[in-house]
């Protein structure tokens, strides 16, 4: 209302000219789009989901370190937060350790690559716990003092565990995963080819599993040579822990580019009940046209795009058929 007067005020005084008033109207304007900027602004803050919340802390990055939010590759340092949804994923000298608040910690090793995903659909036969899925590489998890109930799963296409209390490495490569217990006790899981993940036989300490995807899991009294002979050197020790100021200082990655095809295609790929997120995530990439053809291109590995890219044409609504009246002479004789 005030500045609704003072406009008034002001073309009054404004004379037959009415310079003055014309440019207080125009500030006046000004003044009402920036309030509607921010009031935007302030909107699009509080609609964020609640998943978005932190869960993590990056306390250890060496080498090249990526961080995949949303459809982003942004660059990972020491105290950058980890959210739901994200992917870290190490270069051939990179190797990261993440702090989750119930002091989990997970170390990744060179040229690895670990997606926490938004929600985990969990199959019936298979125990609860958080979703944790190892796309490629190395992994050391250990348990912290604050364990859910439920504890944690951890996934490859290949082979799972779920544990609430272990130190345990695990590998993926291609159709293969393997997995050493260390300490503590876990359960092997076998996903299928969907992603439903089955309970399988009860692990001990210091027994090894492995399996090829679609095959039975052999289990071991010991690793294998060739498990010890390429496992990173520094997984031999305890994962370092380093709360304090990582915690109270956090950083924010560096953005790097929008992912492309290539970058992304292992999780557009992934099991069906493990991608359904993923439409949601990538569907703006499709202004690129070269995203958009190479999705086009591997159609048969997901699907669910064919309704994105070649929606269906709505209903004409209120379209009638003609309506054709009879030649012949239907009048009554007299």
């Amino acid at each position: 209302m005030a500045c609704r007067e003072h406009k008034i005020s002001k073309i009054r005084k404004a004379g037959p000219a009415g310079m003055p008033g014309t440019a207080n109207r125009e500030n006046c304007s000004a003044m009402i789009v920036r309030m509607l900027r921010f009031a935007g602004a302030l909107l699009l803050v509080l609609s964020l989901p609640l998943d978005a919340a932190e869960i993590g802390t990056i306390t250890l990055a060496e080498g090249s370190v990526r961080l995949l939010r949303g459809p982003s590759l942004l660059n990972a340092s020491e105290g950058v937060r980890i959210q739901p949804g994200d992917v870290l994923e190490t270069n051939e000298r990179g190797i990261s350790v993440v702090e989750f608040a119930d002091g989990l910690l997970l170390g990744l090793g060179p040229r690895t690559r670990l997606y926490l995903p938004e929600g985990t659909r969990r199959s019936k036969s298979a125990e609860p716990g958080q979703a944790i899925i190892l796309l490629a590489g190395w992994l050391k998890l250990e348990s912290g003092k604050q364990a859910p109930a439920d504890g944690y799963r951890v996934l490859t296409t290949a082979l799972g565990v779920s544990t609430r209390d272990a130190k345990l490495l695990l590998h993926a490569a291609d159709q293969r995963a393997s997995l050493f217990l260390e300490s503590g006790s876990a359960r092997i899981l076998e996903p299928d080819e969907a992603g439903r993940a089955s309970g399988g036989a009860a692990l001990g300490a210091g027994q090894f599993a492995s399996r090829m995807r679609a095959q039975r899991t052999s289990v071991r009294a010991r690793p294998d040579a060739g498990f010890l002979e390429n496992m990173p050197r520094w997984f031999r020790d305890a994962l370092p822990a380093r709360p304090g100021r990582l915690k109270t200082n956090p950083k924010a990655p560096k953005a790097d580019h929008d992912a492309a095809y290539d970058e992304v295609s292992d999780l557009l790929q992934l099991p069906q009940t493990w991608r359904g997120e993923m439409v949601r995530r990538f569907s703006a990439r499709l202004r690129d046209p070269a995203f958009r053809k190479a999705v086009a291109a591997n159609m048969n590995h997901h699907p669910e795009w064919h309704r994105i890219l070649y929606p269906p044409r709505p209903p004409e609504a209120g379209r009638q058929k003609p309506q054709y009246r009879d030649s012949v002479n239907t009048e009554r004789p007299q």
